[in-house]
Parts: structure tokens; C-alpha cells; sequence
């Protein structure tokens, strides 16, 4: 039995050891039911939210690929705002 207990044991520790390391990216909403997801600030290329000026650790809630980088905006609003003219709102990066 101890010899069975320890195996068990040993398989569990090897196991953590091979599961990758998560961040979590959603959160639930305070505000309803449903869930809202926001993007941790090291998932994000940028610093700021480009269309609005929020900045990234106010937390985002939505993200485009623009040129091999994540870009985070605060809203689908600014991110549509953004996406109308990209030219016209620079993204600081980190």
C-alpha cells in the first residue's frame, strides 16, 4: 500500500511538470452575466490603446495582428474606430 501510495505520488508531480503554464485571459463581468475577456498586458505588443489612448493595463478586451503584433483596444468601438484608419492612430509598442 505504501509502495502504491507513492507511485501515485511521483506520477502526479511528473504530471505537473509537463502541463504548460497558463495565464488566464477571461474574467466574468461584474457588471452581468455574461463574460467579458480581457487580455493580460504581457499577451499585448502595444502600451496604449491606439484609437482611444487607454492605456494596456486598464485591461483589453479585444485585438487585432497587425504586422506580427498583437494589438490591444479597450472596446469593439475602438477597435472598429482603428480598424477604419490604422494611418491615422499610431500604436505605441513596448
Amino acid at each position: 500500500m505504501k509502495q502504491l501510495l507513492t507511485a501515485g505520488a511521483l506520477v502526479l508531480m511528473l504530471a505537473s511538470c509537463f502541463t504548460p503554464d497558463k495565464q488566464p485571459v477571461a474574467t466574468p463581468s461584474s457588471n452581468n452575466m455574461d463574460t467579458v475577456k480581457t487580455y493580460a498586458v504581457s499577451l499585448l505588443d502595444n502600451t496604449k490603446d491606439p484609437f482611444c489612448g487607454m492605456p494596456a493595463g486598464a485591461g483589453m478586451t479585444d485585438t487585432i495582428h497587425l504586422n506580427g503584433k498583437v494589438i490591444g483596444f479597450c472596446s469593439k468601438e475602438c477597435k472598429e474606430g482603428f480598424l477604419k484608419d490604422p494611418k491615422g492612430h499610431p500604436v505605441t509598442y513596448k
